[in-house]
């Protein structure tokens, strides 16, 4: 489980990011955070992979304290961490399957990372991935090739490679269609079902947030104003999220 308490984010000690912001997300769950932007939404998925310097509070992944970890540790810990990003962060001029097997690079020394020397056993995994995203033809296809939504499939099956806890999700379908987002927005909701990882995205989009989330927390100016059920997000709550 993932347990936040208390996270507290400020720049040049003055604007607060995040406010004793506290929530738990469960394995085999998918939890949505929305909010206007600015109100903390990508702060604090770069808090809870230490991506930035937060001020206070916990961040407790099966109740080890992110924040209080050694550099060593801390890098063995963000190899459970699978992250998907809006832009999709993939290196275009590689093929699919080479951008997929970069998902192992935390578990390489730094001799196998540089000489990109990859097991047969972790070539057929990054193959079978991606055959699970529906990118099985395209898996010797240049990145650069691919579109929007085959791109963040790939990074998924990457994700999918580090063996990950917990999946975080910047924005994942902001540039896509919709069908696209459909695609990709059941493929995380049957990875958190099946895999039991914890799932955390980050959404614009209130309505999908409702259709594919168990979980739903809402931020308004870096506080949590709304915590529950997504059967709970009525209007009202949604008004309070969004004034």
């Amino acid at each position: 489980m993932l347990v936040i308490k208390n996270l507290t984010k400020s720049y040049s000690g003055q604007k607060r990011s995040l406010e004793n912001v506290s929530f738990a997300a469960r394995p085999g769950e998918v939890s949505v955070i929305i909010g206007p932007s600015g109100a903390g939404k990508t702060t604090i998925l770069r808090s809870i992979n230490q991506l930035i310097s937060d001020d206070d509070g916990q961040i407790k992944l099966d109740d080890l304290d992110i924040r209080q970890l050694n550099r060593k540790t801390l890098k063995k810990v963000r190899h459970k961490i699978g992250m998907i990003f809006q832009n999709y962060n993939l290196i275009d001029p590689l093929t699919a399957i080479e951008n997929v097997l970069h998902g192992r690079l935390g578990a390489k020394s730094t001799f196998a990372g540089m000489f990109s020397l990859y097991t047969a056993a972790e070539k057929k995994e990054a193959l079978t991935l991606l055959e699970q995203m529906g990118l099985k033809d395209f898996a010797f296809k240049r990145c650069s090739d691919l579109s929007g939504g085959q791109k963040q499939r790939v990074g998924i099956a990457r994700a999918l490679m580090q063996h990950p806890k917990i999946i975080l999700c910047d924005e994942p379908i902001a540039s896509l269609d919709p069908k696209s987002t459909t695609l990709v927005m059941n493929i995380l909701r049957k990875l958190a079902i099946e895999k039991k990882i914890i799932v955390l995205i980050n959404l614009h989009q209130v309505e999908i947030a409702k259709v594919y989330a168990d979980h739903i927390i809402g931020l308004n100016k870096g506080k949590v104003v709304f915590d529950d059920r997504s059967e709970k997000l009525n209007t009202a709550a949604i008004n309070l999220i969004y004034s």
